[in-house]
């Protein structure tokens, strides 16, 4: 497999790998969600409903992945960081600043990442297309410090 790191002002931002896919396959970008420990992760994410499309596996010494999908079907990563923290540069021109997830089933998906990741949530109204819904960050940090 290829991979490179892409750089911004020499600050990683993403990364860039693979050979060729297999038919079918699109060519896609992959949001990776940090946790402390990928196994464990992984397991709350197949008890409440996802699959693993890649177990947990070490990356060299640079941390531990693993790849699944919430019970809608969408793709995700999971990356507990060791040596390589991964974006160190966010919200800048060129670099990620946001990730969102269109579904056809928003309670299944909120339901799954308030149990894998410990999301809240917060409402807000955008008109006539309905509420859409957003991640609580006071709830996911209080979470995060009790697992």
């Amino acid at each position: 497999m290829h991979y490179t790191n892409c750089t911004l002002r020499g600050r990683n931002v993403a990364g860039m790998g693979g050979d060729p896919a297999p038919d079918g396959m699109p060519t896609v970008w992959t949001t990776y969600m940090a946790v402390d420990d990928a196994d464990a992760a992984a397991k709350r994410g197949t008890g409440n409903g996802g699959a693993l499309m890649m177990e947990p596996m070490d990356v060299m010494s640079l941390g531990r992945m693993a790849v699944a999908t919430d019970p809608t079907g969408a793709a995700f990563g999971m990356w507990q960081a060791v040596d390589h923290i991964g974006s160190s540069l966010v919200n800048e021109p060129g670099a990620v600043t946001w990730t969102e997830l269109a579904t056809r089933d928003l309670d299944a998906a909120k339901r799954f990442y308030s149990a894998v990741f410990g999301y809240g949530w917060d409402d807000f109204d955008t008109g006539e297309g309905g509420p859409r819904t957003r991640p609580s960050r006071s709830r996911a940090r209080a979470w995060a410090a009790r697992c």
